[in-house]
């Protein structure tokens, strides 16, 4: 809820998320001039840091993060589909579904794996079939 929060007054929309047991992810899109991703991971952690230092007596996050620009709506899919199949890599689910920290506030998991699965329908190469 509080990077639901963070990425709204940042002007974001949130197409993808998954919170792991020692890191997260997150495709984010800029909705504004406004928006600003350094502001918005600052305000997050800012928020959620606090909170977990008040309860546990430590440091919840490191100093920096890392961001990757995505230039077409196909990076965009690829990046939330690579998002929500984490658990599934990392081999906690058998698939994504059954993870209950993903999701996405602008479509459904269910809208990602479709889109994914057309991406790459249309990427696959040609079949061949012989000549007579």
């Amino acid at each position: 809820m509080q990077f639901r929060e963070c990425a709204g007054n940042q002007h974001f929309a949130n197409h993808a998320y998954c919170f792991m047991r020692d890191h997260a992810h997150f495709v984010v899109e800029g909705q504004s001039r406004l928006s600003d991703l350094s502001e918005l991971i600052r305000s997050w952690k800012s928020k959620t840091g606090f909170e977990y230092k008040r309860e546990h007596g430590e440091q919840l996050w490191q100093r920096s993060f890392y961001d990757r620009v995505l230039r077409t709506e196909e990076d965009l899919v690829a990046a939330a589909i690579y998002v929500i199949e984490n658990p599934v890599r990392a081999e906690l689910v058998g698939e994504a579904r059954q993870y209950p920290f993903l999701g996405s506030d602008t479509m459904t998991v269910e809208e990602i794996l479709r889109r994914g699965a057309e991406i790459r329908r249309w990427q696959s190469p040609c079949v061949r079939y012989p000549t007579v």
